[in-house]
């Protein structure tokens, strides 16, 4: 049981920070290199780049999430026997 709890408070505490991390780092971008963040890439300013790896990190960590539950699914069938 403390080996199932262990690992999915590790998993989501250093999902959090590292999301929120990110995020600040983001909004930080935003407020503080406004001409940084309005220039193009690809006819895409770098604020919408930003926003979209802001999506595209959090369906890397749902696919992480979905590899992560299967073991602890084995785990608490485990317990519950």
């Amino acid at each position: 049981m403390n080996e199932l709890v262990h690992d999915r408070r590790r998993f989501t505490a250093t999902a959090t920070a590292v999301y929120s991390l990110y995020f600040v780092a983001f909004l930080a971008l935003l407020g503080w290199a406004r001409d940084t963040m309005s220039k193009e890439v690809a006819g895409i300013t770098l604020a919408l780049w930003g926003g979209l790896s802001v999506c595209a990190l959090t369906l890397v960590f749902a696919l992480i999430y979905r590899r992560k539950a299967v073991t602890w699914d084995r785990m608490a069938a485990e317990l519950r026997r």
